[in-house]
């Protein structure tokens, strides 16, 4: 979960790499917290990442990531001092990696492709320099910076630095050897570091599955509504498998989704190939909604609203597109669900944009 409880504090300082701030005073991983943590305020390490993606996690056309780059990630608790309000620099270039004392990368992890954007925004983290004020006494605040770095950087021996500048008592350091270095093959797996990494993993697929569904609406209303057959069973099939499938929380280079199955790592056959449905791929609708209600509550009425809307458009766009079946109810009850829809849409788009 993004919040740490502050009476675990101590123990989350001793298990994890952490720096402390205080200007000119901010040390690297080993620094001890026990006598500054009330004085000043401390970034907690909770995992850095290098994705090297799994066959099928197709990051070719991934933009502004070239064929020699990887994305590095580091995911940190940011904790508030105690007294003191703290502001941290909205610049990315004040959040850096510099790797085997050499090359320095800054942070870009609003700037590049789909699948980087996607898990950003999907994991519900607060990206390094959106952090803005963080007020004294408050929670903590789960954050991630994003790295693009030669690949070559990468070897049995690399030592990487993570350093905030220009943030005040947050203004610190910390090092990392090569065997803190986490290699993922999927960006979900980053949500390991969570304490029930499956559930919110599946909770985080919520936004993807919002955008989505209503992206596939959109697409029938521009292409010719019930009255283009093609573009109804086309409809059908994305909004029923952005429902009722497992999911990557991140979407691939290309934009799409991934349908992948988390607790198996288990990447699925691209339902836009098969047209039909992956054996053991689809999601129990009760399950989703569980995991929402347990890792993103704020979202629970509009998720819910969004699948019960779903479940009855797809219903009532085969009555709708078939001649034989058609009524005028059906279609009033059709516009209906697309009401309902859009606004879940909106609500659990704007959750994830603006947390």
């Amino acid at each position: 979960m993004k919040k740490l409880l502050a009476l675990i504090l101590s123990a989350a300082l001793a298990l994890s790499l952490v720096a402390c701030g205080g200007g000119s005073g901010a040390g690297d991983n080993n620094t001890s917290s026990e006598s500054n943590t009330d004085k000043t305020g401390c970034i907690v390490s909770k995992g850095l990442f290098v994705l090297e993606p799994k066959d099928g996690f197709d990051l070719t056309n991934e933009e502004n990531l070239s064929p020699q780059e990887i994305y590095m990630i580091h995911v940190y608790d940011v904790i508030p001092d105690s007294r003191k309000n703290g502001e941290m620099s909205d610049m990315q270039y004040d959040y850096t990696v510099t790797l085997n004392d050499a090359n320095t990368y800054e942070s870009r992890t609003m700037v590049g492709g789909a699948a980087q954007i996607s898990f950003v925004t999907s994991s519900n983290y607060t990206v390094a320099d959106d952090v803005g004020t963080v007020f004294a006494g408050s929670d903590p605040i789960r954050a991630i910076a994003v790295f693009r770095i030669n690949r070559n950087d990468i070897n049995e021996n690399t030592t990487v630095k993570f350093t905030i500048e220009n943030s005040g008592i947050f203004d610190s350091s910390m090092k990392f050897s090569s065997s803190d270095i986490r290699k993922i093959d999927m960006l979900d797996k980053i949500f390991e570091i969570e304490d029930n990494p499956s559930e919110y993993q599946l909770a985080s697929t919520i936004f993807g599955r919002a955008v989505s569904i209503r992206g596939a609406i959109e697409y029938l209303s521009n292409n010719g509504g019930i009255g283009n057959s093609t573009a109804v069973i086309l409809t059908l099939n994305a909004v029923k498998f952005a429902a009722k499938m497992n999911l990557s929380a991140a979407w691939d280079g290309n934009n799409k989704l991934v349908y992948y199955d988390y607790d198996s790592d288990t990447l699925l056959l691209s339902p836009e190939s098969s047209g039909s449905y992956v054996e053991n791929a689809e999601l129990e609708a009760d399950k989703l909604i569980d995991a929402v209600s347990n890792t993103y509550p704020e979202i629970l009425n509009a998720t819910t609203k969004l699948l019960t809307a779903t479940d009855i458009f797809i219903e009532q766009l085969e009555i709708c597109s078939n001649p034989d079946t058609y009524t005028d109810d059906a279609l009033q009850q059709l516009n209906s669900e697309i009401g309902d829809i859009s606004s879940a849409r909106d609500e659990i788009y704007n959750f994830f944009a603006n947390s």
